[in-house]
């Protein structure tokens, strides 16, 4: 069980990684309205996922220099401010350059947060219970995953998806001034990222191994989800409160699942556990690409199920890889590079395809690059401490 002292910090965190995360994916949901307001192709809508990911790859590479002057606290409280100011100004902005120049803003904002939030609950949280900590943490991302399709669709009902992005902006401001006033300082602050400690981290193979990991786990959530709705709507006919009542459905099981997966981490141990997941969902991915109108809707339930349950293993995994003071460098240093692929790349790259007319392979071809990710998880070594 989870030390009581901790769970108000946990729950607190929670409600800010899924603000974080909500307002990092709601593009994905209200993408077919951003593309008929600003008239934009496919591969340009796409491309807001590169800024954001590219964002957020420099706020997690560079959280460690702010969370070494400030700590993990106040970068924690910074990260939701600064999400909630560019949320604001993004719910005003036209022009598509500068657009683009705001999400790469967002990506930052919320990059500084999680490598901050990690460390506080792994060290808040006894090792034997991170299983189940990064289990609870990991809701924040499932249970956005779910409200930001209905969110979509209640706010474009009587608004725009400006109104959407302020309202958001709004939360994360508030959040932010909450952490400061609710919760006690801590002097836990990060490692900046010395040659010597990065160099050390590069050293150990695992530590790549679990960066192509994240980076085929981030293509199976956040990259697909990014494209699902516009996949729905302009490939297979769907109208987009359709497409995104679907997408958010099939994201409620996961809520549930992601519960059941740190015990079962915990036990199997992570890599086990990875192996199975990877081998899953690539399959599943690559059958939403072929799946015709009429059988998509049970496909989009089921590719989800297993592959949000690689980050409480991952996010484990890295934290034993690493030494407590340099736990904040291994996610910094790691999840922006999958971030950036999976969130941005991949998105990317099916926005091209699609407006080549190859909406679909862009799609078969993510998930067979994912079922890959069984083998890459085979050259880990086995350990149930490492969960």
């Amino acid at each position: 069980m989870l030390n009581t002292p901790c769970l108000p910090v946990l729950l607190m965190l929670t409600a800010i990684f899924f603000i974080n995360f909500l307002s990092r994916i709601i593009l994905g949901p209200l993408l077919p309205a951003v593309e008929n307001d600003l008239n934009m192709a496919h591969s340009q809508s796409g491309s807001f996922f590169v800024f954001i990911s590219a964002g957020y790859f420099l706020g997690l590479v560079g959280s460690g220099f702010l969370s070494s002057k400030i700590n993990h606290h106040r970068t924690i409280v910074f990260s939701c401010l600064l999400l909630g100011c560019t949320l604001m100004l993004l719910a005003v902005l036209s022009t598509f350059s500068v657009i683009n120049a705001a999400l790469f803003l967002l990506g930052l904002a919320t990059g500084v947060y999680l490598p901050s939030g990690v460390a506080t609950i792994s060290t808040c949280v006894d090792r034997q219970n991170w299983g189940k900590a990064f289990a609870v943490h990991e809701t924040a991302p499932n249970l956005a995953f779910v409200v930001a399709p209905l969110f979509a669709i209640g706010v474009l009902q009587w608004f725009t998806w400006r109104t959407a992005l302020g309202i958001l902006g709004v939360l994360a401001l508030i959040a932010g001034c909450l952490l400061h006033l609710s919760c006690k300082d801590s002097r836990l602050r990060g490692e900046i990222p010395h040659p010597r400690t990065v160099g050390t981290l590069f050293a150990q193979p695992a530590f790549w191994i679990m960066v192509i990991l994240f980076c085929l786990a981030i293509s199976s959530t956040i990259g697909i989800y990014s494209m699902l709705p516009l996949y729905l709507v302009t490939e297979l006919g769907f109208s987009p409160p359709e497409a995104n009542s679907f997408v958010a459905l099939s994201r409620i099981p996961t809520i549930a699942i992601v519960f059941l997966a740190g015990p079962v981490i915990d036990r199997l141990g992570a890599r086990t556990a990875m192996i199975f997941i990877f081998l899953y969902t690539g399959i599943m991915t690559s059958i939403l690409g072929v799946a015709s109108a009429e059988w998509i809707p049970p496909v989009i339930f089921l590719q989800p199920l297993l592959s949000v349950c690689f980050f409480p293993a991952g996010f484990s995994m890295l934290s034993a890889i690493a030494p407590p003071q340099s736990r904040n460098l291994a996610v910094s240093l790691a999840v922006p590079i999958g971030f950036l692929f999976g969130g941005g790349v991949v998105p990317g790259i099916i926005g091209v395809l699609a407006d080549a007319k190859l909406f679909s392979v862009g799609i078969i071809s993510t998930g067979a690059a994912i079922f890959l990710g069984c083998f890459v998880a085979l050259l880990l070594r086995q350990s149930k401490s490492c969960t």
